[in-house]
């Protein structure tokens, strides 16, 4: 997908990231191979933290869903070298 000249700024000045997949992934909405992302906000894990109250790993997957655009299901088939370059963008995660 070809990025607009506001896409380009973003990610010039740090508020998003396009990551390349090392693995694509399959969606209802067909294959992803790259991701962009913008870094996650509180506002975003309030809301998770409010929907998932007993599972950190299902609150950091719905902050990633919403920083990502990508539903949260389209994590589960998703490689774990994927996972960790959008983890470490959007919630700054070693």
């Amino acid at each position: 997908m070809a990025q607009n000249e506001a896409q380009k700024l973003q990610q010039k000045i740090g508020v998003t990231q396009t990551i390349q997949l090392v693995q694509p992934i399959e969606t209802p909405n067909g294959t992803v191979t790259e991701v962009t992302t913008r870094r996650v906000l509180v506002k975003d894990y309030k809301q998770a933290a409010e929907l998932y109250p007993n599972s950190a790993a299902l609150q950091q997957i719905h902050v990633m869903a919403l920083a990502s655009g990508l539903m949260p299901e389209d994590f589960e088939n998703m490689a774990w070298e994927d996972y960790s370059k959008l983890q470490t963008f959007c919630i700054g995660a070693n």
